[in-house]
């Protein structure tokens, strides 16, 4: 019995942080995006992440629409199947601040604006599928402290939908 005893303490203690990972709640992804605009307008797209379970999360904002800026591609964008480069910014940062979290409470939403026209040529008229590629660097239980320098973060995919914005020829201005 005591042998047993022992060998659960000694898997416990050689999985850190295991425990707590699994212990994040689900989370899910939506995406709004306008069906048909003219080439040449702005496209919003409108990036939503929903925590459906019973604990608040805190999560590191870089490289996600939640972050109010592009710095890094986060969403794959193609043109009648051929694949668009990304012409935004990719930053390069040392460790987060506090500044870099935002909470998630259980069963809250947040919801981040972008405006994907600003980081893909999206003039020419065709039809574009956007495919979100998001990952999450760092998610954790509300409270559970600062991760410790060299420690892994708990990095996590989120799946979002994608979707079909149709881009048609600009109106001819008038004389």
């Amino acid at each position: 019995m005591l042998r047993g005893l022992c060998l659960v303490v000694l898997l416990l203690a050689a999985a850190p942080g295991e425990a707590d990972e699994a212990a994040i709640p689900e989370l899910s992804c939506s995406l709004a995006a306008p069906a048909e605009l003219p080439a040449g307008e702005a496209v919003h797209l409108r990036i939503g992440m929903h925590n459906g379970g019973t604990q608040s999360v805190e999560v590191l904002r870089w490289n996600t629409p939640w972050e109010g800026r592009w710095a890094a591609p986060f969403v794959a964008v193609s043109r009648d199947g051929v694949a668009l480069g990304y012409g935004g910014r990719m930053v390069k940062r040392s460790r987060p601040q506090a500044e870099d979290w935002f909470v998630l409470v259980a069963g809250g939403t947040v919801t981040g604006e972008v405006d994907l026209s600003a980081v893909y040529d999206l003039s020419v008229p065709g039809s574009y599928q956007i495919a979100p590629r998001l990952r999450l660097l760092d998610v954790r239980i509300m409270g559970a402290g600062r991760r410790a320098p060299g420690e892994a973060s708990s990095a996590r995919p989120l799946d979002c939908p994608a979707a079909v914005i149709r881009v048609t020829p600009a109106a001819a201005a008038s004389p």
